[in-house]
């Protein structure tokens, strides 16, 4: 048996509303109550985290972030928003491990 990594793999999802964030977030989390997204959600204002573990050895936190489309906020303060979020979760020792963004075709 594998030890769990140390630290887990971030990955930031972003894109704008309707692109499919939460929809690849129930999709990993398979919809569990304590993990799925629920979608969409054209006002969400807040960064939301969702930790799955895909492997025996690694766990990941994917990252929702606000659409890049909504009127109340700039993208400027949409990637304010999940800066200050990674730096407040996982302060300077944390990076994100990967951004998926995501759009609608």
């Amino acid at each position: 048996m594998h030890a769990m990594a140390s630290q887990p793999a971030i990955i930031v999802l972003m894109g704008p509303t309707g692109s499919g964030k939460s929809n690849f977030i129930n999709r990993l989390t398979q919809g569990s109550e304590d993990g799925a997204a629920r979608g969409p959600k054209p006002h969400m204002q807040t960064v939301r985290e969702y930790t799955v573990n895909l492997s025996n050895n690694r766990q990941y936190v994917f990252v929702d972030t606000p659409g890049f489309d909504v009127t109340y906020q700039s993208v400027q303060d949409i990637l304010r928003t999940t800066a200050d979020w990674l730096k407040k979760k996982c302060g300077n020792s944390v990076k994100p491990t990967g951004i998926i963004y995501l759009h609608p075709i």
